[in-house]
Order: C-alpha cells, then structure tokens, then sequence
C-alpha cells in the first residue's frame, strides 16, 4: 500500500460504498445519517463522525471502526480489491 492508496481510499465516497452494501440511509440536510445499532452517525462525502462516542474519520477509518478492517483490507477495498463483504456486527 503507497500513501497515494491510503490518501485515494480515504476519499472513497461513503455514501456509495454503505448503500452498495444494503446499509439505509436518511438525508438530514447537507449530511446523510446512518444507524449503527443505538448510535447515529453522520456522513458527509468521505467523512463521517460518530455523534455517541464522538469518534470520526475517513473512509478508511470507517471500515476499521465499524466492520473490522485492517487499514490495508480497507484501502485495498476502496480501490477495488477483492475482500469478503463483512457485516457490520460492533
């Protein structure tokens, strides 16, 4: 992994990659929220921040955070690799 991968990974679109995925999604204003078990997170392009633990991040630290990832499954995912869909589960 270069850092341009981890740099063009991080700027994956999340909104993209989570309906992709079978996530729903509800448009609040210039932000989409998504519900993580209890918590609501919100999402704007490639950012998204976790309103109950306060914890936010790109789109490669959002597949570690809530799916598990390793920094480089998640990069090699945003750019097209080929990885098993994991599932949510916190």
């Amino acid at each position: 992994m270069t850092a341009k991968d981890r740099y063009q990974a991080g700027r994956a679109d999340l909104v993209y990659w989570l309906r992709s995925h079978g996530e729903a999604l509800k448009k609040s204003g210039s932000e989409w929220e998504w519900k993580y078990h209890d918590e609501r997170v919100t999402i704007r392009r490639h950012f998204w921040f976790d309103q109950y633990t306060q914890v936010g991040g790109d789109a490669v630290k959002f597949l570690q955070y809530f799916y598990g990832y390793t920094e480089e499954d998640a990069v090699a995912t945003h750019l097209g690799g080929d990885f098993p869909h994991r599932t949510a589960s916190g």
